[in-house]
């Protein structure tokens, strides 16, 4: 229940300082997704692990009372994102539309590298330039998958009504 007796100044001063706890945990929560990417050099440890993100959200989700799923989603996939960014910027091949550049930011946040391709044949041509491929979810797709033994899935998303398929390096 708000208590209509705070004046604006005192509930922007709580959200202040609510503001530099949430800040602080998050600088606390990069420092030790720091020493992880120390522990996994040397490695074969993939950097991006989908399944660990999807159990992050649906853990938080069960706890929230007031955010939805998506919005929890939404504001810890640029946390994991910035996050994971120390251990390395992931470079993920796109199609040169916008449907897969908004897909990327929803799947993986900001802090990732695009590299563009205005055709499957031009980005199959160049997978040594990237780590990742996120490709719409449709019959080329499908049939980039059956010859290819470079790629797996690592990752389905939908956005905005499309299917995405994320594919990680073998």
């Amino acid at each position: 229940m708000i208590d209509i007796s705070k004046s604006l100044n005192d509930l922007r001063q709580e959200i202040n300082s609510l503001d530099n706890t949430i800040f602080s945990l998050i600088e606390q929560r990069a420092k030790v997704v720091h020493e992880v990417g120390e522990l996994k050099k040397g490695t074969k440890t993939r950097v991006y692990i989908p399944e660990r993100e999807v159990e992050i959200f649906e853990r938080l989700a069960s706890q929230s009372t007031i955010l939805s799923k998506e919005m929890i989603k939404s504001i810890f996939t640029e946390i994991i994102s910035a996050c994971r960014s120390l251990e390395g910027i992931l470079k993920v091949a796109v199609l040169a539309d916008t449907y897969s550049e908004i897909a990327l930011r929803n799947i993986l946040g900001n802090f990732v590298e695009s590299v563009s391709f205005g055709s499957m044949e031009e980005l199959i041509k160049n997978t040594e330039n990237f780590d990742y491929i996120l490709l719409p979810s449709n019959s080329e797709t499908t049939d980039f998958l059956k010859s290819s033994e470079i790629f797996t899935v690592a990752n389905e998303n939908k956005v905005k009504g499309t299917a995405f398929l994320l594919l990680e390096k073998m």
